[in-house]
């Protein structure tokens, strides 16, 4: 699984489980800043899919749900959307 090009809801749900993708994208959760886009940048890059999604179930769970709705391509379509 290549997830340094994440941007569908089936990788997500195949990283974390399609109930837990589920429930982040509906969570108000923690800003996508630059810096959080730069780790799960270099993450993906680095750690691979079981390592990539054990750093980001380690994380807050309003930080784990801006992870979910980023790599998940939640994020691009309420972009889209806007």
């Amino acid at each position: 699984m290549n997830i340094t090009s994440i941007t569908s809801i089936a990788t997500a749900e195949a990283l974390w489980g399609a109930a837990v993708v589920a429930r982040a994208v509906e969570v108000d959760a923690a800003p996508i800043t630059r810096e959080l886009a730069l780790r799960v940048a270099d993450n993906a890059r680095n750690l691979g899919a079981q390592g990539f999604a054990r750093w980001a179930l380690m994380l807050p769970w309003r930080e784990f749900c801006a992870v979910v709705q980023l790599c998940s391509g939640h994020t691009r379509r309420t972009l889209e959307a806007a």
